[in-house]
């Protein structure tokens, strides 16, 4: 069975009304809670990663809250019913809707325009708590619209991206670009496609289960209803960056607990980041590194727990992860502050300089054998950027990748003969060094 075919039964079977058709239960009565902000995020500086500045959020009191049933191409049915936010920006609204139904809430008012997705999970009666809108919430709102429109076939399948994956890689300065111009709706809903497509693309040549890749995208959406509700719930800004930082955690946690090896994962999120970057749709330089900052952020997440994962089955001593443990928080706190490729770029050289000194005394390498061995991987390295250069799908990203890790371990296993934990080095230099 196909990976589209496998994905569509997952998502009908968690009950998601996103493909237009009924989602099985009764229309009722179901109360929307949340609140109207002009904040641009959440979260706060060196926080969970998806924002770069402090949240303040401003209450705006008087919005009108509407409410629209998101169908499976992107066109939005309007519901009955309609209230004004309070002096805190709160509000609560009564709709008709089906447990499994994507609605988006809209507030206006005067030049004022904000909105959030909500996954009705509830039956008649019950509450549905939704995120504070904010620029963030109605980039990803306004950008999974998109997404649904630009589909050719109404039918959500693991080539689009979903509202979790919309949700993983939007932050604050995406949003900000989006408001700017930099970037534009349209752009980034390809774009995140793209990375969708890649992923899924990956899954389907390395041989993985689609079924695998199903039940991820599954449990990353129950990650991402959890996310609405934490940041309903949360009072300050760090609540807020904890709540981002669980999500992150749970959306790459899904790929684990549906089959796949933390080694594949992070073969999985690198190759979605090599699409972030090469097939980004347009818009400016400033629009180009916020969305690559967040893809190399998701991408760091797994690696480093591949990496380490790798060194922990081999038994080395805790003074060497306690190291490698470092490396990781260093580069997560260099990454978070990068505002360039550049800084990016030295972040990540950083992290491998340290993890191949691990390696080589792991190894009992020298510094010369440790630096002949990584020169034995040019050949590989090199096909992989040409490969890149005239990639113009998401499905040519992931071969160019696939064919990089098969190169690279195999010049390392070949090169390390006779040495017991050559395995080791295979796995972790290429993983260190897909371009």
């Amino acid at each position: 069975m196909k990976v589209a075919q496998l994905f569509g039964i997952a998502l009908f079977a968690l009950g998601l009304g996103l493909m237009g058709c009924d989602s099985g239960g009764d229309v009722a009565t179901v109360r929307l809670e949340g609140r109207v902000t002009d904040a641009q995020g959440y979260g706060e500086t060196g926080g969970a990663g998806k924002q770069g500045v402090a949240a303040v959020q401003a209450a705006i009191e008087g919005a009108v809250v509407t409410a629209a049933r998101l169908q499976g191409n992107g066109t939005l049915q309007p519901l009955e019913g309609q209230v004004q936010s309070d002096a805190t920006g709160a509000f609560a609204l009564n709709v008709a809707a089906r447990s499994g139904d994507l609605l988006m809430l809209r507030a206006e008012k005067g030049s004022f325009r904000s909105a959030v997705l909500v996954y009705v999970h509830v039956g008649s009666g019950g509450t549905v708590r939704a995120m504070p809108m904010t620029a963030e919430s109605k980039a990803e709102a306004e950008v999974y619209v998109t997404v649904r429109n630009q589909d050719d076939n109404g039918q959500e399948d693991a080539g689009d991206a979903s509202p979790a994956l919309v949700a993983a890689y939007i932050t604050s300065s995406v949003a900000a670009e989006l408001q700017a111009g930099g970037l534009t709706t349209a752009q980034l809903a390809t774009t995140l496609q793209q990375i969708a497509r890649a992923e899924a693309a990956f899954v389907s040549r390395a041989g993985a289960s689609a079924q695998a890749l199903a039940q991820a995208r599954q449990r990353q959406l129950s990650a991402w209803a959890a996310l609405q509700a934490a940041l309903h719930t949360a009072t300050s800004a760090q609540a807020e960056s904890n709540a981002i930082a669980s999500f992150e955690a749970a959306f790459l946690e899904a790929y684990t607990e549906a089959g796949l090896s933390a080694e594949a994962r992070a073969k999985l999120l690198q190759t979605a980041r090599l699409a972030a970057t090469r097939l980004v749709a347009g818009g400016s330089q400033t629009a180009r590194i916020a969305l690559r900052k967040q893809a190399e952020i998701l991408s760091a997440l797994a690696t480093t727990a591949a990496v380490e994962a790798a060194f922990r089955a081999e038994g080395v001593a805790q003074s060497r992860m306690d190291s490698l443990v470092q490396a990781r928080a260093d580069w997560f706190a260099s990454l978070r502050a990068a505002s360039s490729t550049t800084a990016m770029e030295q972040a990540r050289a950083q992290y491998i300089a340290t993890v191949e000194a691990a390696l080589a005394a792991t190894l009992g390498l020298s510094s010369q054998a440790m630096a002949n061995l990584k020169a034995s991987l040019s050949a590989a390295k090199n096909a992989l950027q040409t490969a890149l250069s005239l990639a113009s799908s998401a499905t040519a990203v992931a071969e160019a990748s696939l064919a990089f890790y098969s190169s690279a371990e195999s010049t390392i296993s070949n090169s390390l003969q006779g040495n017991a934990r050559a395995g080791l080095a295979a796995t972790v230099l290429a993983l260190l060094h897909l371009g």
